[in-house]
């Protein structure tokens, strides 16, 4: 058996590190699994980049010409990585990896790597297509994560609140149409979700709705994220050894849907331990527009394991606000290296977070209960330590490559099986 993930890139951001563990986990249970990449930074004999020489200036042109199109047209500033309009990609059919796969494993593909055509060109191979849906941006208009509209479920999108001059026939319009007609194309077409949040929400879509819904979460190596000496990790970072320190991470601090800034407001008006500080990992354009009674550190935004794993480490508590959000990669992290993790009751998190027995959850939008959560985990080191060892042995049960590559292994086998019956002629069944 033979999959093939496609990826925009092999460990940059969130899905593309849930699709290279996803290979790991798949490789450790001997199944013939290989990535293929627009751009890859890394080496690896899994790893192959269809965007090499002098072909990456066609692959930023690609990703420029559609996201200057946007930029034009966004209503604000802050939506312009927030929707992608899927109408640059490059086609990848006769792609040796492609021809070779018995599997096709989309992950997260915009930014000039697959455009809705690249990916509809992939129906005429006949191969089964499997999609994970890291957010919500193949059963939208183009928005990766919609809020609170829901449009998208039935309505056919339109009237698009990233546009400057939403109406009936705006590109979101045209984007839900153009996945509808792209889907109808394909005959073993089938969506995983990595929470059944996604699942629940994917399973309302008139648009994907119909096709296979799995459930199956993103894997995490327990045997990278683990807990590593607190005074040893501190000092690495060269953060204070005698301090209660809270961890706030993620790709983008300013991302309103993450909630960081609604948080650090909040944090001004909350009573915790005097002796806490605050570490911020991740690009944070904002930093110097706060003025916090409680000291800041910042660590620029990493895709290195080693450092994130003696951040996680060398922090009592991370805190993950989001708003809406799918499986977030931060909190199996942070469980893994036993840091209990203090968020919201949003969209898979709770899948994760055990109120109060591995974790901390507060009803979604009260920033107040997100500080007294902060607080309850903070003012005992016995409760911390408890929290911490749970918070690691539910990650190991249940999200390790072990458990994880299985589930995934089953998947394809299923979907294999399957096409085997399709193929069988009329004949020979009536026999």
């Amino acid at each position: 058996m033979k999959v093939l993930h496609l990826s925009t890139f092999p460990k940059k951001g969130g899905a593309s590190k849930a699709a290279w563990r996803l290979v790991e986990a798949l490789a450790a249970m001997d199944v013939d699994a290989n990535l293929l990449c627009q751009r890859t930074d890394i080496s690896h004999p899994s790893v192959t980049a269809t965007s090499t020489g002098w072909k990456n200036a066609l692959a930023f042109s690609r990703d420029m010409t559609e996201r200057i199109g946007f930029v034009y047209q966004s209503a604000k500033k802050e939506y312009r990585f927030q929707f992608s309009p899927g109408t640059q990609g490059e086609s990848i059919l006769q792609h040796p990896l492609v021809k070779d796969a018995d599997i096709l494993h989309l992950h997260w593909v915009n930014k000039g790597f697959l455009s809705l055509d690249n990916i509809g060109e992939l129906a005429a191979l006949g191969k089964p297509v499997v999609w994970t849906l890291h957010d919500q941006w193949a059963f939208t208009g183009g928005c990766h994560y919609p809020g609170n509209c829901d449009r998208h479920l039935s309505k056919g999108c339109g009237g698009c609140k990233f546009f400057k001059n939403p109406s009936t026939k705006d590109p979101s319009r045209f984007g839900w149409q153009k996945r509808m007609s792209v889907y109808s194309g394909f005959k073993y077409l089938s969506f995983v979700c990595p929470s059944h949040w996604m699942a629940g929400e994917a399973g309302k879509s008139a648009l994907i709705g119909n096709f296979g819904i799995k459930r199956v979460a993103n894997p995490i190596d327990t045997g990278v994220y683990r807990p590593l000496d607190k005074e040893a990790a501190r000092l690495r970072l060269k953060l204070p050894k005698d301090k209660r320190l809270i961890l706030f991470s993620a790709m983008n601090l300013d991302d309103s849907r993450k909630g960081f800034n609604q948080l650090l407001h909040s944090l001004s008006h909350c009573e915790i331990p005097e002796d806490t500080e605050l570490v911020m990992l991740g690009k944070w354009k904002s930093k110097n527009n706060w003025d916090l009674p409680i000291k800041v550190h910042h660590i620029p935004p990493t895709d290195n394991d080693d450092l994130m794993v003696e951040a996680f480490s060398a922090c009592d508590v991370v805190c993950v606000p989001s708003l809406q959000d799918n499986l977030p990669n931060i909190v199996l992290e942070s469980m893994a290296c036993g840091t209990p993790v203090v968020s919201f009751r949003a969209g898979g998190i709770p899948e994760m977070v055990n109120h109060k027995k591995n974790g901390f959850l507060a009803e979604l939008g009260n920033f107040k209960e997100i500080c007294s959560g902060i607080k309850w985990i903070l003012e005992d080191d016995e409760r911390r330590a408890y929290l911490g060892l749970a918070a690691r042995k539910f990650v190991v049960e249940s999200f390790s490559y072990p458990v994880i590559g299985k589930l995934f292994q089953e998947y394809y086998r299923s979907l294999l099986d399957q096409k085997r019956v399709n193929s069988l002629s009329p004949s020979f069944l009536k026999n």
